[in-house]
């Protein structure tokens, strides 16, 4: 059974306008759509902070600097409120689902992850458990602490673990032209195009953001697809490998 990396953005999950604000609508048909891929793949989570991380670290500045341990603390609970809320929604959905902290698997330099631990990851897909991480606050060997994103953590774990595929989930079809329209497929020389066109409205990159960490992933040999996580049947179907209206992000 193939192994997929499945990233839900804090804007398909959150309310981004208000703080700590879940969809918690969009959580459950979230879970019910992982719930149906799961007896075709082995899906590792990541899902991003949305309303219950950016504002906080902004607040305390940990993206330029340590932010202190006060910050590092209230982000890191915040994340966890939201992280439970979906663990939970995941497991009364049917999906054998238990939560990884990113802090204690990897140490980053200047903002990037330098090393990570996969083997707890690995050894729970081995068990048919589904891990799931979150972007996080974790070390920085440089600068104290640092957010890396789940985007960054989905591409590099994609890499470590060989995955077949990484499914972006957010709220929208896919990535946008300039006119609104989905682009159906898209390949690497064009992505400094495209992430010029998407406005990176959070501390850890937007569209913008995605695009960029894509390039890991895709350097590997790993495709990259693009699409809604909120509409009924989207992801499933985009975790299968089946055809739907979304972003094939390529060499």
């Amino acid at each position: 059974m193939e192994t997929v990396v499945v990233k839900v953005g804090g804007s398909a999950i959150t309310w981004k306008s208000k703080v700590k604000a879940a969809r918690v609508d969009a959580v459950k048909a979230i879970a019910r759509e992982l719930r149906k891929a799961s007896s075709k793949a082995r899906i590792l989570l990541v899902h991003g902070a949305g309303s219950f991380g950016h504002p906080i670290a902004r607040r305390y500045g940990i993206t330029t600097s340590s932010g202190g341990a006060h910050g590092v603390a209230e982000t890191r609970l915040s994340l966890l409120e939201l992280s439970y809320m979906l663990l939970k929604e995941l497991n009364e959905a049917g999906v054998k689902a238990t939560l990884l902290s990113p802090m204690a698997l990897m140490v980053a330099r200047r903002g990037r992850i330098d090393k990570i631990f996969t083997e707890p990851i690995a050894r729970l897909l081995d068990h048919g458990i589904m891990p799931v991480l979150h972007g996080d606050v974790v070390s920085d060997l440089e600068a104290g602490f640092t957010v890396v994103s789940g985007d960054q953590i989905a591409c590099r774990l994609a890499v470590e673990l060989k995955a077949s595929r990484v499914v972006f989930g957010v709220d929208v079809d896919g990535v946008l032209d300039e006119r609104g329209g989905v682009v159906r497929e898209l390949s690497l020389s064009r992505l400094s195009e495209y992430s010029m066109q998407q406005k990176a409205p959070d501390v850890t990159g937007g569209m913008a953001g995605k695009l960029m960490e894509a390039k890991a992933a895709l350097e590997a040999g790993i495709p990259v697809v693009v699409g809604n996580a909120v509409k009924p049947g989207v992801l499933s179907k985009m975790i299968c490998g089946e055809p739907v209206r979304c972003t094939l992000v390529t060499l």
